[in-house]
């Protein structure tokens, strides 16, 4: 998964005079340039390059380069700021910006007011800039107010996915609005925009996996295991489903999660589904990748809270928080988790400490 959006002052003030592999710069008729921030696949790190672009679609934008043309994933686009935006200024843009540093909740309804009177790929610009500036501030907020607010956040993000079905934000845009849906436990909900991502024509396969397998956890919390299991079932059976790796490790966990027996107790005392526990932590032990892992021991620590375990549940979710944290959004979901785990325990400072923790990793 992506790391979460940021603005970066000091990017706006040198937007128009980096260095680039671009074979273009500044305003040319007819081409759409862009500076974009991007995560560079090889070593992970963040690069921000100028870009003459030549299509944009769910697989990315294809932009020009000095070795030819190349498309970047929209899993590893961070931000794209357009540079010859028609009704748009670059002096509006950079005011804007600054107040999604300084104030995001304030340059949403900038962004949405600009966006109201203009039209095109201008309109697409600013509706999307103005959902992730509203998605910037409600992240800000506190448990109770983020509560409040996330819900029309996740809606308005949507709705831009849907607009814009054909262009690179509708992965951004459906992923941070099922992520909403998730941190609100409205589990339903983000199976179905996660499997509305995976309908996404034009999608690359690999991002269509990463949105069905992200569906069948959301489908495993909603607590319906056939319809997970089904999902899964129909990946494997595709022909270029891989055989190993992420994606083949994540199915077996989910399968393994799927068929988990309903809660008992015995002499008034909760029962552990042992055979379910042992055949999970074989399968997360056999796991190779981190993501896999991370999956696999937050649907353990899901199993133990189900069953009336939360003194092993929390365990579990500490190693989704401390070990391995590259699921971003099942580090989140354990984090958030731990916070009902802790206050169940009767350990409220701890609770709280994990709750003021949640902002800092959306």
């Amino acid at each position: 998964m992506l790391p979460r959006w940021s603005y970066s002052l000091l990017f706006l003030a040198m937007a128009f005079a980096l260095t680039t592999d671009a074979t273009v710069q500044g305003q040319a008729g007819g081409k759409i340039l862009a500076t974009i921030r991007s995560i560079d696949p090889k070593d992970g790190k963040e690069t921000s390059l100028d870009y003459e672009i030549k299509k944009e679609s769910p697989a990315g934008i294809e932009v020009v380069t000095s070795t030819g043309l190349k498309t970047i994933p929209p899993n590893l686009i961070l931000q794209v700021n357009y540079r010859n935006l028609p009704g748009v200024t670059i002096d509006q843009l950079n005011k804007l910006s600054i107040d999604e540093e300084n104030d995001p909740g304030k340059a949403a309804k900038a962004y949405n007011a600009l966006a109201a009177k203009a039209s095109d790929r201008t309109k697409r610009f600013l509706e999307f800039r103005g959902a992730m500036a509203a998605l910037k501030a409600v992240d800000q907020k506190t448990s109770t107010e983020f509560d409040n607010d996330a819900d029309a956040v996740a809606t308005q993000l949507a709705e831009i996915a849907q607009r814009y079905s054909t262009s690179w934000e509708v992965w951004p845009a459906y992923r941070e609005a099922a992520r909403l849906r998730l941190e609100l436990g409205q589990f339903p909900a983000a199976a179905k925009l996660q499997g509305q991502l995976a309908a996404v024509s034009g999608l690359p396969p690999e991002l269509r996996r990463d949105a069905r397998f992200s569906e069948a956890a959301a489908l495993l919390r909603a607590g319906k295991p056939k319809d997970a299991q089904a999902i899964v079932d129909t990946l494997r059976a595709e022909t270029d489903f891989p055989r190993t790796g992420r994606h083949q490790q994540m199915a077996t966990l989910i399968s393994i999660a799927a068929k988990a027996p309903e809660p008992q107790q015995a002499d008034g005392k909760p029962v552990k589904p042992a055979a379910t526990i042992k055949a999970l932590e074989e399968a997360i032990a056999q796991a190779t990748d981190p993501e896999a892992k991370s999956l696999g021991y937050s649907l353990l620590g899901d199993l133990y809270l189900a069953h009336g375990f939360p003194r092993d549940a929390m365990w579990s979710y500490l190693w989704v928080d401390l070990v391995y944290p590259e699921g971003k959004d099942e580090r989140l979901l354990a984090v958030r988790r731990l916070t009902t785990v802790f206050e169940t325990l009767g350990e409220k400072e701890r609770a709280e400490q994990f709750r003021e923790k949640i902002s800092q990793l959306r």
